[in-house]
């Protein structure tokens, strides 16, 4: 009996352990971006203050617009258009010229490599990895799996034939395919987990 008490304890410490390493990293990984954008777009003191304050007010609606269930879906996208649209003025007004070029450049080249199936996969694996444990044998299981999904999500979101609903019914049998591909490699507790 004292033999489980102690191996519970140390499991406990262990898992809380690596729970303060990971909120210390994304930390230091939010740090780094503030002070990379800070440098690459020559920012001042006041205006890295200013952008850091424009970005919690847009992570701030985000997070208020997701909890939001009484929206439709049409209302939900009208309200994103209008907190990117506010966020993009804040810019404006913190950014000079020159800046605000460097900014749309470095937001519009982010977005194209986040976009790519390949990118997608290979954040959707780590995440994974991260969460579940995959060992390497699952992580390249999991990272194939991830990308065809990826890549026939990406042709279902490219077909302008297809009308919103479609595209969501399309996109919700593709999600399911992906469960299905991924309960033969994930163990039944990391498949409790993932779901």
């Amino acid at each position: 009996m004292k033999m489980m008490k102690s191996i519970f304890a140390a499991t406990f410490a262990l898992f809380a352990i690596t729970a303060v390493a990971q909120e210390e990293g994304k930390v230091e990984k939010k740090e780094s971006k503030k002070e990379r954008l800070a440098e690459e777009l020559s920012l001042t003191e006041e205006q890295s203050k200013q952008m850091e304050e424009a970005f919690q007010v847009m992570i701030t609606q985000k997070k208020e617009l997701k909890a939001n269930t009484s929206l439709s879906e049409e209302e939900r996208k009208a309200e994103m258009k209008k907190i990117r649209d506010e966020h993009h003025a804040a810019m404006e007004s913190i950014l000079d010229d020159e800046q605000l070029e460097k900014f749309n450049a470095m937001k519009d080249e982010r977005k194209e490599k986040m976009q790519s199936p390949e990118m997608r996969a290979k954040r959707q694996t780590k995440e994974m990895t991260d969460r579940l444990g995959l060992s390497e044998d699952q992580q390249e299981k999991v990272y194939d799996v991830n990308l065809r999904i990826g890549e026939r999500m990406n042709e279902v979101r490219k077909d302008e034939s297809l009308d919103p609903k479609k595209k969501r019914e399309s996109m919700k049998v593709n999600l399911e395919d992906k469960r299905k591909e991924l309960s033969v490699i994930l163990t039944a507790e990391q498949l409790e987990q993932y779901d």
